[in-house]
């Protein structure tokens, strides 16, 4: 920049300096644009993960609410099986003591009788 000789009240500037100037000022520019460009793929690439992050945690969610749902049907089924195993051995007992009951009440009857003396047994 410099002073032009033939114009004492102002500044002259030439083609020269501001062609430098444009070049200048579109070289930031272009820096500019691949920063904001690189800051817009780091953004895009960062929602993405954010986005496959929501989805993996509802899907753990979601996971997590039917694994609670089996285990508390196979404790049920599991008290079930319990309460089948009780009314069997119940059941059983209860048809296996009328016969346990009778047989010995005839054996005491039999003996009373005379029908097996004791001495008739081995090992009495």
């Amino acid at each position: 920049m410099g002073i032009s000789p033939h114009d004492g009240n102002g500044v002259t500037i030439t083609l020269r300096e501001i062609y430098d100037s444009l070049n200048g000022v579109s070289s930031s520019l272009d820096r500019l644009e691949q920063r904001i460009i690189r800051l817009e793929e780091k953004t895009s690439v960062a929602s993405e993960a954010d986005e496959r992050s929501r989805s993996a945690l509802k899907k753990a969610e979601e996971a997590f609410q039917k694994a609670s749902e089996a285990l508390v049907l196979i404790q049920e089924k599991e008290a079930e099986k319990k309460e089948f195993k009780k009314m069997w051995f119940s059941a059983i007992l209860t048809a296996i003591t009328p016969w346990l009951l009778g047989f010995l009440f005839a054996l005491i009857y039999l003996v009373q009788k005379g029908a097996f003396p004791l001495g008739a047994f081995p090992g009495t």
